[in-house]
């Protein structure tokens, strides 16, 4: 019968954006740290300091020196200071992909000042 369809249309899915689910999520519920609110672009890593442990002192924008510590969190990035050494600190940042969020390690070089 030339009337009968040979092939069935299937009626496609519609395509609807997954979410990256691979278990990285910023904890929204801890409180945020002062230096978080500011772009690490905005923070200078001006040295260290050693007393009992070793700490990153931080200046913001308004010139203020902050101590910080591994465990600390600065940036706009939920950025978690990994390690600190007397040239440069280490952060783990949780960033906005896609859907989802991913992790990345992210260097801030410490400030030669004049």
């Amino acid at each position: 019968d030339p009337f009968v369809p040979t092939v069935i249309d299937v009626p496609a899915e519609p395509e609807t954006e997954q979410e990256i689910e691979n278990g990285i999520t910023p904890n929204e519920n801890r409180m945020k740290e002062l230096l978080e609110s500011y772009s690490l672009s905005d923070l200078q890593y001006v040295g260290t300091l050693e007393q009992d442990t070793l700490w990153a002192l931080i200046r913001a924008p308004d010139s203020t020196i902050h101590r910080v510590q591994v465990g600390n969190y600065m940036g706009m990035n939920h950025g978690q200071i990994i390690a600190i050494n007397e040239t440069y600190l280490t952060l783990k940042e949780i960033v906005p992909e896609g859907n989802g969020y991913n992790e990345r390690e992210t260097t801030v070089s410490v400030v030669e000042i004049n």
